[in-house]
């Protein structure tokens, strides 16, 4: 290989180590932001809207009806695939059975 075509590999290797390293920088940034986003949301999730929730089930259910609320945190299946972590009320009328309603998640 010659003297010129070595340089010419090491630019273009520089080059993309030096994307490499900024595009890592970045994907770190953005994970910190996406941990930071779930942290808030489980902190909002448990002060604000779950007691919100669970008096709303409570006054349906002083009214005859009944209710569930459950959350569920963020998960990863097997195939890599994320499941946002979410907050679920499912309220049942009186008068009809509750088996005939299906999970709502």
């Amino acid at each position: 290989m010659s003297e010129e075509a070595k340089v010419a590999l090491d630019r273009l290797l520089d080059d993309y180590d030096k994307k490499l390293q900024e595009r890592q920088k970045m994907e770190g940034k953005k994970q910190t932001e996406e941990e930071a986003f779930a942290q808030a949301f489980k902190k909002l999730s448990s002060s604000v809207i779950l007691p919100i929730m669970e008096k709303m089930g409570l006054h349906l259910k002083m009214r005859g009806h009944d209710y569930r609320v459950y959350e569920e945190d963020e998960t990863v299946d097997a195939e890599g695939r994320t499941r946002d972590a979410c907050i679920y009320i499912n309220i049942y009328p009186a008068g009809i059975e509750r088996s005939k309603f299906g999970v709502c998640a």
